[in-house]
């Protein structure tokens, strides 16, 4: 709870809210609140992916993440599984 999110067209995770429990994906050293929507550090073990969703509930926080591949045509933008 007290933890809002969206994703942008680009793939990019932007959240907000309490930071009681590590939501903000800050890391161990910040658990400082956000006031205003900051974009989720991008750890070297999460490389380049492309968050498609996120989902937050009283117990949860869960994030479907992929690699991006282009579609034939160089536009890009299709996600397979991580």
């Amino acid at each position: 709870t007290n933890v809002s999110a969206c994703v942008t067209a680009g793939g990019n995770l932007y959240l907000w809210g309490s930071n009681v429990s590590g939501q903000m994906a800050k890391g161990a050293n910040d658990e400082d609140d956000c006031e205003a929507p900051a974009r989720m550090r991008r750890a070297k073990a999460f490389g380049q992916r492309r968050v498609a969703g996120v989902s937050f509930g009283g117990q949860h926080a869960a994030l479907v993440a992929g690699d991006e591949e282009e579609d034939g045509d160089g536009a890009g933008g299709a996600l397979s599984p991580a």
